[in-house]
């Protein structure tokens, strides 16, 4: 709003030279709008986990009595998706003049993704891209935009009166909601340190032995046996959800297969008298 005075001096004068004057002064107000705004972005962060387990080296083949030695590897793998987007905020337009104000409003993401501007406060009407604001009024508009992602980092509003432009500008802060940011790792042979919270992919390993069986019944047959380990690996998240993995290790274990036969043999010699 701005007000102005303007001052006016009329003059005549007589063809004798004499003259007589009279002023007077006018006072005026021009007004414009105030615009203002806020925003807001929001969007979900999903992390999703996978879980594999194995076993190195797997089958092994070892005598009896003797051991060998392996490895169990555990990766979890993290991967992020993103989705969801929205902004959204308030647009405060205020109204200083004692007449009703009739001005074009609009709302435009600086990735070019317009907002939606809704219901509007103070007796202030809000359609077709007018709004009609009532005489000394401020009124919000609330707006809301789905934006693609999170490319835009400005929003901007725009009120158009009499052609001139009125523009009001936020950054965009977003802000996620952040869905399992991290799980618990188990293992049915609880190495050291498990089970463990993480919140990043990782790689663990640890190693492991198996010693083939001394007793001799247990390769009766064929001279052989096999032994065979599963492990398992789980990850839960936050929200109760639980992945595993399993790995096995195979150990064949050989020991001599032993027969024998027994033939016995002797001279008989027979004599005879006549």
């Amino acid at each position: 709003m701005c007000i102005r005075d303007r001052y006016n001096l009329a003059t005549v004068t007589g063809s004798d030279g004499q003259t007589d004057s009279d002023d007077a002064t006018t006072a005026y107000a021009c007004y414009a709008l105030v615009i203002d705004k806020t925003a807001a972005g929001a969007y979900t962060e999903d992390h999703e986990w996978t879980i594999t387990k194995s076993v190195s080296p797997t089958p092994q083949n070892q005598f009896a009595g003797l051991g060998v030695d392996f490895t169990w590897t555990i990766v979890v793998v993290e991967s992020i998706d993103e989705y969801g987007f929205g902004v959204s905020g308030d647009i405060t337009v205020q109204n200083p003049a004692p007449m009703e104000m009739v001005v074009s409003l609009a709302d435009v993401l600086s990735d070019g993704t317009p907002g939606s501007i809704g219901t509007c406060t103070n007796g202030a009407v809000y359609a077709g891209g007018t709004l009609t604001i009532p005489a000394n009024t401020t009124t919000v508009c609330g707006y809301t935009a789905g934006p693609g992602g999170r490319t835009a980092d400005l929003n901007t509003a725009t009120a158009t009166l009499n052609m001139i432009d009125f523009v009001a500008t936020d950054p965009i802060e977003w802000t996620p909601t952040v869905l399992d940011a991290s799980v618990t790792i188990d293992d049915d042979q609880k190495p050291d340190g498990f089970p463990t919270t993480i919140s990043d992919g990782a790689t663990f390993t640890y190693g492991d032995s198996y010693t083939c069986s001394s007793n001799v019944a247990d390769y009766a047959g064929d001279g052989t046996y096999q032994h065979s380990e599963d492990n398992t690996a789980t990850l839960a998240t936050d929200d109760g959800l639980t992945e595993s993995s399993t790995a096995t290790e195979v150990v064949n274990c050989y020991a001599p297969v032993i027969d024998k036969t027994a033939d016995g043999t002797y001279d008989e010699r027979h004599e005879w008298d006549v």
